[in-house]
């Protein structure tokens, strides 16, 4: 006997308003769809800064999201590698 079962629907509705906290800056952040980071019953969403920014590792950063829906993930990583030049 074999079991069927049917995933749950993920919201496939981005987040809105998605910005960047950093040193006293508000950053504007745009979203991207990452099927590949899914999870059962939810949505993954990446931010992306739409301006450059490096964030050394172990300095902290906010982002909020004016809505994000029931069933999204929304998944941020705005560090720089370690091996990075400090002019970079």
């Amino acid at each position: 006997m074999r079991w069927w079962r049917r995933r749950r629907p993920v919201n496939p509705e981005p987040p809105r308003g998605v910005i960047l906290l950093y040193r006293g800056r508000a950053i504007t952040c745009s979203v991207f769809r990452d099927e590949s980071l899914d999870r059962w019953g939810t949505t993954a969403w990446v931010a992306m800064p739409d301006e450059p920014v490096v964030i050394p590792e172990g300095e902290e950063y906010r982002v909020r999201a004016d809505d994000l829906p029931v069933g999204c993930e929304l998944i941020t990583d705005f560090t720089a590698p370690r091996d990075v030049s400090a002019d970079w």
